[in-house]
């Protein structure tokens, strides 16, 4: 057994052996001297080390950045659908307020025999309309005409 160790010391220092190695390993040829030796073991055992630290799961950062880029598109979408929707909300209820208004104009007209100037005279005590609409849709009653600026 002591024969086969020494025996299996010597062939690492063969250089022939070494060369057949490094071509195995790295597909080129590796030439020894004594301060080389060391280096090359070591580099040899820092490539392995790395190698098995290349398997192990987990993020870059660059793929942590894609990740939050992609997120970050997928909000900007959601965002501008939600912006469509609401817009078209408000549209709707504006067109629904004007029908109220012009129901109330000709409830007006009914019990007054005359067209209101104002939209003013259709809410409060007269229980035409409950509230003034929104001054942003600029909905006004000329008389018979009910006129708005409707988003």
């Amino acid at each position: 057994m002591e024969h086969r160790e020494t025996v299996t010391a010597y062939a690492w220092t063969e250089p022939a052996l070494w060369s057949s190695l490094s071509e195995s390993l790295w597909g080129r040829q590796h030439t020894t001297s004594d301060a080389g030796k060391g280096r090359y073991w070591m580099n040899w055992m820092q490539s392995v080390v790395a190698r098995s630290h290349d398997d192990e799961s987990g993020m870059t950062l660059i793929e942590l950045l894609v990740v939050i880029l992609i997120l970050g598109i997928l909000a900007a979408i959601v965002v501008v659908g939600i912006g469509a929707f609401q817009n078209t909300g408000d549209t709707e209820a504006c067109k629904t307020t004007v029908g109220e208004v012009e129901s109330a104009n000709a409830a007006y007209y009914a019990k007054n025999q005359a067209w209101p100037n104002d939209i003013a005279l259709l809410v409060g005590a007269n229980n035409y309309l409950k509230t003034t609409p929104k001054a942003s849709w600029g909905i006004s009653v000329n008389g018979a005409t009910v006129s708005n600026t409707c988003p």
